[in-house]
């Protein structure tokens, strides 16, 4: 799909064309509303509605007129508007076929562009507007609930289909009826003259049978189509409820009636209960009129069996009390078993979110065992639930036969005579009665399982809201700050009696006003752009900004979409603010350096891109966007010395000279380029304009460095962070003349490539260069044998899919003999008959026959649905195993959104769905085959008519099969971008909240969701296409039961034809659903294929070799070579590292520096082998790595990555997941990791101190710096001869980053260490340093030697950091 965010060139159409349809709510409104209230937001926000392109819709899906409204009324009723789709696919089906015959033009199966196209009041923009007003007007209300803003937005047509309910129930009394006039008539036949038994009274009873089978067909799928409708509108309602609150919920509220909202949990909103909801509806229905069709069926009876209808009615009232008992026990565990559903998504979320860290470490073993140890809860509690099903489906499936016992016995006692036309009429009304009596517990289920759906769904809708932007500033400023405290949303205090103001741009004035704000690590910085954004609400006092802002985190946020896109980030175009944009960020290198130049897509969370190319772009989004305000959180940490210097100067030029700017870094050079300076402090005195310059406890040096004297044990409260200075530069240098550095004047050299100042043209580069992220594969043609002989396999092998199938026909074909013995006691239940059947023998022989049935069919169940729980079991060990044991290279093209498909939505369906379809379908299987065996032997001519009959029904289903199929395929791959999406988005959300861009995210998000439902709209369309032409066969096949009858109506018996023409009335049904789940079977095996389908994938070199050295004598001095190494990211991509020679030896410290791309964090890539080498030789202390197991190499190496990661849980988890070292051993790394002060003072409110205090999803409850101390006290923990740094601290401030490298300087004084850094500084004690350019080694000697010659690369770049 194009990417719909994309804007390059010209702007977007912001309307789409409308649907003119009779529709049944006739609102056309969906993509009017969304545009009109995406205006009214921007004009909130200051922004004209030209800066912005919404991508609401692709006119060219979109525009044309679905099928269904353009189709006349018989093809309504017949569903022949669906045949087109179907007959496409069935021909694309053939055309595979002979595909290896001939090579064939065109695709060989259905793909997303064939797709029915939805009504204009099912499209997602009307959906998700009908819901949020209808929340809207809810809200209103002391406790808001979901049933009533679904029932508010979509009841109408729902209750409609009500009505087609209540005729389709009434009409299946005409059946039985008729069938007993026609046995009346047959057992009038035998005792009278040909001429009083005329073939034409027959046939009438015949034809009415057909006629009422033919009106049954006609309003049942008119029913199941607008229940299936709704179903879809419930899912797109409540996906996009969730999506909208997800850019409004506070994440990290923890007040008393809130919780954390964690990522996994919103997914499995989305994933899950969203499609309980879609699946809730159609069984909502069932909820009344099974009991009207109990309550009609009961009359019947009476009218057919008389006052034994007590005693049926009588067992029927015993059985409610246990049921309802059961139903409970199924709603908790349901409940139990979502909330540890939630918690395995989660970790499965943090653990593919961040695999590279995992693979550094080696711990995939590590999460694999925590996974799995969830997903075991997981499956205990499912054992449960499904326990609790197959007792509550027992209970309900006993009740016709327990029913039609106890009638029978009354009825023979009073009435002392059983005819035929009795029997078969009554066994006519117990069918009747098994089916809502069957489908009233699963409907109670569904209910069940929707209610708490909707409860969790209630919950986070209702959940605590970012505050956003509460009030404009003042006139003539851009920000107010007055007498504000500021408290984290866990109420830790964050800042205290603030006070500041940013003068707002005036008209003409020549350079952006800027403030700085300094501060160390954990003093607040971040925390006071989150409250200017809006993001958090000041406890007191008054915060306020004016004007459209501008907002960068720090941490980068990068889409999955082009640099261009990023950059102009749904902006109109405007190619020279573009060029001048891309070259103040310095990203013309950068841009040169892609395979695509600027069109070159960026995989999920930029993980193509190194950390300064991430964080130049998200400013270069900032700075395109020319907003009123700025907010920039430490832009400058990741980039190199020379780049900062080039983009502080940027800030005061021209390009931003309408904006005014604050500054959040750890840049001491800013200060010089600022208006005002901001300093905050946990000291305890508060300096102003006259600070005292003596009072060294506001240093930021001494302030930093504090810390290393204190104990690890000891328990002390931080203070409160405040404004200790805001003043002009001239002040700030007169308080801290030790902090500010003097500026040189001097020019300054520059280490860059030769380029040219303009972007590189677009038009010379190929498209698909850049393209990172592949289109999912999509599965043609029928679902392999095998993916059906894995489950089986993977469920208990052949043994037990025999037993099932036995144990199925056995009960089923007991059924029948059951049937039949009652049609043998009905024709000698007199005493002139011989033989005599007596009423006892008789209601011993058919409860006996039908109990043993039934016992067989449950015990068939219940170990169907045991083993399944293995497969299920099976196929998620064997895909989380696989996963995490794939290559790099996997992960950087395929977005997170796939990996979670797989983990959510189609491990779902194996643990709960495909059980189901696979059962029902082999029960209705056998029913078919019984019925036509049973009537075939009843009247033996039927044989003539039922192999044509077959045949055609055959051949229908072959003709339907691939169309279903393929759908159910594309609709998986479809809901893939829906959760790449969101994923996204939830990692974004604060950046698209200050941006005022929700409503162009909800617009994509509801795009992709349109799609994803016009999968689901031409399935579910296509199933009722099948389902009424099924049910015209099943009816032809009453009809040649009934015609043959009549014709043998002096020669067939009232018993046999009755047994014959009762099993052709249940056939119709039989037929309908043997189809239904032949394609469901089908749809659902397809998660099954896309399991498999990840398992196939080659994994990476093995973990571990028989040949590994042991780890207590290996590497023992750390010396590394590099030979001839030529390295790749991809065969289309250029050599990153191109004949690389570098010998370190050991213990010897090594700096790594360089332009950005010129290979620096490719070494380290090379040596942990996260990507193999093409060709060359790395040697580690005389051992070739590439003959190592992977855990063997890399449990051997440390690094502290760029991107500091942590993982929900406790802290201990995050310092050792292996759990092997010891408290003291973890007390330790903390200490000199500078970190153990503030470990000892945690407490989450819960008990849990210390070493189990509570980690955040992502560590949220930490700053940027302290999640990179706690990677120190990582490394620190393991202690390897080798430590990898990779521009380890560049998320700190510079007196923090001295530390950090003092402690390493201390603490691996007898290491092997390479450090890659954009301080010069921090490699400047290094024994030698290493300048790659383009792959290679470009120097390589001393610092004191490369500084030694001034025209030396190194030279230069040590010039520019010393200006820094």
């Amino acid at each position: 799909m194009k990417d719909a965010t994309t804007a390059v060139g010209k702007k977007k159409e912001d309307s789409t064309k409308n649907h003119n349809s009779n529709n049944d709510d006739n609102d056309n409104t969906g993509c009017a509303v969304a545009v009109s209230t995406r205006h009214s937001f921007v004009a909130m926000a200051g922004v004209t509605s030209a800066e912005l392109v919404v991508p609401l819709v692709d006119g060219a899906t979109f525009a044309e007129t679905s099928a269904e409204d353009a189709a006349w009324c018989g093809s309504r009723i017949t569903f022949s508007w669906v045949g087109g789709i179907i007959h496409e696919g069935y021909r694309r089906e053939r055309r595979r076929a002979r595909q290896s015959e001939s090579p064939q033009t065109g695709p060989l199966a259905l793909t997303d562009k064939d797709l029915l196209q939805l009504r204009g009041d099912d499209m997602a923009e009307s959906l998700s507007e009908k819901a949020q007003q209808a929340l809207s007007e809810e809200q209103r209300e002391e406790r808001p609930s979901l049933v009533r803003v679904l029932r508010r937005a979509f009841g109408g047509p729902f209750m409609f289909a009500a009505a087609f309910k209540f005729i389709y129930d009434s009409l299946q009394m005409a059946g039985p009826y008729i069938l007993k006039a026609i046995l009346h008539f047959l057992d009038h036949c035998d005792g009278s003259t040909p001429s009083q038994c005329t073939l034409e009274e027959g046939m009438s009873y015949v034809a009415l049978m057909l006629l009422s089978a033919a009106v049954q067909t006609m309003v049942l799928h008119q029913y199941f189509h607008r229940c299936f409708r709704t179903g879809m509108r419930f899912n797109v309602a409540c996906i996009s409820l969730v999506y909208n609150k997800s850019l409004r919920v506070d994440g990290a509220s923890k007040s008393k009636d809130s919780k954390q909202r964690t990522s996994g949990e919103i997914v499995n909103l989305m994933a899950v209960d969203s499609q309980r909801l879609q699946d809730f509806a159609p069984q909502l229905h069932p909820l009344w009129s099974s009991p009207y069709q109990i309550i009609i069926t009961l009359i019947f009876l009476h009218w057919v069996v008389g006052w034994a209808t007590l005693a049926g009615l009588s067992v029927m009232l015993v059985q409610i009390p246990a049921v309802a008992v059961v139903a409970r026990r199924i709603r908790l565990a349901q409940r139990k078993l979502m909330t540890i559903k939630d918690e395995r998504i989660k970790l499965t979320n943090e653990a593919f979110g961040s695999i590279r860290l995992l693979k550094m470490y080696g711990w995939e073993d590590s999460f694999e065992t925590r996974l799995d140890g969830v997903r075991e809860m997981e499956l205990k509690q499912l054992r449960k639930y499904q326990i609790l099903n197959i007792i509550s489906s027992a209970m309900w499936a006993t009740a016709p036969i327990l029913t039609a016992l106890a009638t029978f016995a009354v009825y023979c006692w009073l009435y002392k005579e059983l005819t035929a036309s009795t029997a078969f009429t009554a066994v006519a009304l117990f069918n009747v009665l098994r089916f809502p009596l069957t489908m009233f517990p699963q409907a109670i289920t569904t209910v069940v399982e929707a209610k708490v759906a909707i409860r969790r769904l209630e919950d986070f809708l209702c959940a605590p809201e970012i505050p956003g932007r509460s009030q404009a500033a003042s006139k003539g400023f851009a920000v107010e700050v007055r007498d504000a405290e500021l408290a984290w949303p866990n109420g830790s205090p964050l800042l205290s009696k603030a006070n500041f103001s940013v003068p707002a741009p005036v008209e003409g004035q020549q350079t952006a006003h800027m403030t700085v704000v300094l501060g160390a690590v954990g003093a607040g910085k971040s925390g006071l752009l989150q409250a200017l954004i809006g993001d958090l609400s000041p406890v007191s006092g008054i915060v306020s900004t004016a004007g459209q802002i501008a907002y960068t985190s720090q941490v980068s946020w990068i889409r999955n979409a082009s640099v261009r896109d990023n950059i102009i980030f749904n902006s109109t175009f405007h190619e020279d603010r573009y060029k001048a944009v891309v070259k103040a960020c310095c990203l013309l290198p950068d841009l040169e350096a892609l395979p695509n130049g600027d069109m070159t897509e960026i995989g999920e969370k930029g993980v193509n891109l190194s950390g300064g190319q991430k964080q130049r772009i998200s400013l270069a989004r900032a700075v395109y966007s020319q907003a009123d305000l700025m907010l920039l959180d430490d832009p400058l940490s990741a980039v190199d010395s020379h780049v900062a210097k080039k983009l502080l100067k940027m800030f005061k030029g021209p390009l931003l000279s309408r904006s005014s700017i604050v500054l959040c870094t750890h840049h001491l050079q800013a200060v010089h380029s600022a208006d005002q300076i901001i300093l905050l402090s946990r000291s305890g005195a508060s300096k102003q304009n006259g600070a005292d310059a003596n009072d060294v406890s506001l240093d930021l040096e001494a302030e930093s460095l504090s810390s290393s004297a204190e104990s690890a044990d000891k328990q002390s409260t931080q203070p409160v962070p405040k404004i200790a200075f805001c003043g002009t530069l001239a002040d700030f240098q007169n308080a801290f003349p030790k902090l500010v550095a003097k500026r040189g004047d001097g020019e300054t050299a520059s280490f860059e490539r030769q380029t040219s100042d303009e972007p590189a043209s677009s038009e010379a580069k190929s498209t698909e260069a850049g393209k990172l992220v592949q289109k999912e594969e999509e599965q043609i043609g029928s679902v392999p044998t095998e993916v059906y002989g894995a489950y089986i396999n993977a469920a208990g092998g052949t043994c037990v899919g025999v037993a099932v199938v036995f144990g199925v026909l056995c009960g089923q074909g007991l059924q029948s003999v059951a049937a039949a013995w009652l049609s043998f006691w009905s024709d000698h239940n007199t005493p002139k008959s011989v033989p005599h059947i007596t009423s006892l023998v008789g209601l011993l022989g058919y409860g006996g026959l039908s109990i043993t049935a039934f016992t067989g069919i449950f015990l068939t169940s219940a170990l169907f649905r045991m083993t399944a729980l293995k497969a299920a079991r099976s196929f998620h060990r064997q895909l989380l195993a696989n996963l995490l044991r794939l290559p790099m290279t996997f992960f950087d093209t395929t977005p997170l959104g796939r990996v979670l498909n797989r983990f959510s939505k189609d491990i779902y369906t194996i643990d709960e769905v495909l059980v189901n379809n696979l059962y029902s379908y082999l029960q209705v299987s056998s029913v078919v085959v019984c019925t036509i065996i049973v009537i075939s032997v009843a009247t033996p001519w039927f044989l003539v008519i039922i192999f044509p009959l077959l045949l055609l029904y055959r051949a229908t289903q072959n003709f339907y099969i691939p169309a279903s199929r393929q759908l159910k395929r594309i609709e998986s791959n479809l809901r893939s971008p829906i959760f790449s999406h969101f994923s996204e988005t939830l990692d974004g959300t604060a950046l698209i909240r200050a941006y005022g861009q929700q409503d162009i995210f909800i617009s994509e998000s509801l795009f992709r969701v349109s799609r994803s439902m016009r999968a689901y709209y031409s399935n579910m369309s296509s199933n009722r296409w099948l389902a009424v032409r099924l049910e015209s066969f099943g009816a032809a096949i009453t009809f040649c039961a009934g015609t043959l009858a009549v014709l043998g109506r002096n020669s067939i018996s009232a018993g046999v034809a009755g047994l014959s023409i009762s099993y052709a009335l249940s056939v119709t049904q039989a037929l309908n659903w043997v189809v239904r789940m032949a394609a469901d079977r089908e749809t659902n095996i397809v998660s099954v294929e896309r399991v498999r389908e990840y398992l196939r994938l080659d994994p990476e070199p093995p973990h571990h070799q028989t040949t590994d050295p042991s780890p207590q004598t290996w590497p023992r001095e750390g010396a590394i070579e590099f030979k001839e190494v030529y390295l790749r990211y991809r065969p289309d991509l250029p050599y990153v590292l191109s004949g690389l020679n570098l010998s370190i030896r050991g213990r010897e410290k090594i700096g790594i520096c360089g332009r950005t791309g010129a290979g620096k964090s490719s070494v380290l890539n090379v040596l942990l082998r996260l990507v193999e080498a093409g060709s060359g030789n790395v040697f580690l202390d005389g051992l070739d790595i590439k003959n190592l197991g992977l855990h063997c190499l890399r449990h051997s190496l440390t690094i502290i990555p760029q991107d500091p990661i942590l993982f929900s849980g406790s802290l201990r988890f995050n310092l050792d997941p292996v759990g092997e070292a010891s408290d003291a051993s973890l007390w330790q790394s903390l200490q000199r990791s500078h970190l153990s002060d503030h470990v000892s003072t945690l407490d989450n409110g819960h008990g849990d101190r210390g070493l189990e205090s509570v980690v955040q999803e992502q560590g949220k409850n930490f700053s940027l710096g302290q999640r990179q101390q706690m990677c120190l006290a990582r490394a620190l923990l393991r202690s390897n001869v080798v430590l990898l740094l990779d521009e380890a601290t560049s998320a700190v401030d510079r007196d923090t980053d001295n530390l950090i490298q003092e402690t390493i300087r201390s603490e691996f004084a007898s290491h092997t260490v390479l450090c890659i850094a954009h301080r010069i500084s921090t490699i400047m004690h290094s024994d030698r340093v290493c300048v790659l350019d383009a792959g290679k080694v470009v120097e390589l000697a001393s610092p004191q030697d490369l500084m030694k010659d001034a025209s030396s690369h190194f030279a230069k770049l040590a010039k520019l950091d010393a200006m820094a």
